[in-house]
């Protein structure tokens, strides 16, 4: 559906909607239910066809990808090669990022959500709500082993202008996820999804479609590419693995 025709749907929708009201103010009992009918009905056309909009994007946006086996567990490939291939999944059109930090046993990696950038505001917010996610991955390069946590935060701030007030509430989560998937689909009377910010390089422009994510658009690139290097966790089996996906 081209963006012209959203707008004589949401338009269609919105004035069956004012319409109606006003027929059934002045009497037109007939005429008020025809309009709500009109309206009802164009809103169910906008709806179906933003979920489909939202899916076919999802499908089509952006993604980090692993590259395939390198190594395996008998020979692992040492620590300075699987940094350099989670730092090339880094990407500035993904909503997420990869850093690495190193210990004296190895290194830190940290996959975190780029929650400051205006333009994935859509992502991580609902409503009052903001939601953010991390996850720390620690690398025993002695051992071609590695741990990783998850950690998940949620804000809410509201304000009231009368009377005054300004309520704050937070709460986290440590451990890890499996299986997590969300869906948010936001259209505006053009039919554009996408949020484009100005940034000192240029314009930036955010998933277009469907306006979501989960953990696991951040942690299976990262985790699949470390065993992809021949590195495996302490506890291999397949209850474990189910966290990583």
């Amino acid at each position: 559906m081209t963006q012209s025709s959203y707008r004589v749907l949401h338009g269609t929708v919105l004035a069956g909607a004012v319409g109606g009201t006003l027929a059934y103010l002045f009497g037109s009992t007939p005429a008020a239910f025809a309009l709500w009918g009109l309206a009802v009905a164009g809103a169910v056309v906008v709806a179906v066809t933003g979920v489909r909009t939202g899916l076919a994007q999802a499908v089509r946006r952006p993604r980090a990808t692993a590259a395939g086996v390198i190594a395996t567990p008998a020979a692992p490939a040492p620590l300075d090669a699987v940094l350099a291939a989670l730092d090339d999944l880094n990407d500035p059109d993904l909503p997420f990022e990869i850093g690495a930090e190193p210990t004296p046993d190895g290194a830190v990696v940290t996959v975190r959500w780029r929650v400051e950038e205006l333009r994935w505001k859509t992502l991580f917010t609902q409503g009052s709500y903001v939601t953010n996610w991390k996850m720390v991955v620690r690398l025993d390069a002695a051992r071609a082993r590695y741990r990783f946590l998850e950690y998940t935060s949620q804000a809410r701030h509201e304000e009231g202008v009368w009377p005054p007030r300004a309520d704050w509430d937070w709460k986290g989560t440590v451990g890890k996820t499996a299986g997590q998937m969300t869906l948010h689909v936001v259209m505006t009377p053009a039919g554009s999804v996408g949020t484009t910010t100005q940034g000192l390089d240029g314009p930036r422009t955010s998933w277009v479609g469907a306006v979501s994510i989960r953990p696991a658009d951040a942690k299976v690139p990262v985790l699949t590419t470390l065993r992809n290097h021949g590195w495996r966790p302490r506890a291999d089996w397949a209850g474990a693995r189910l966290f990583e996906r």
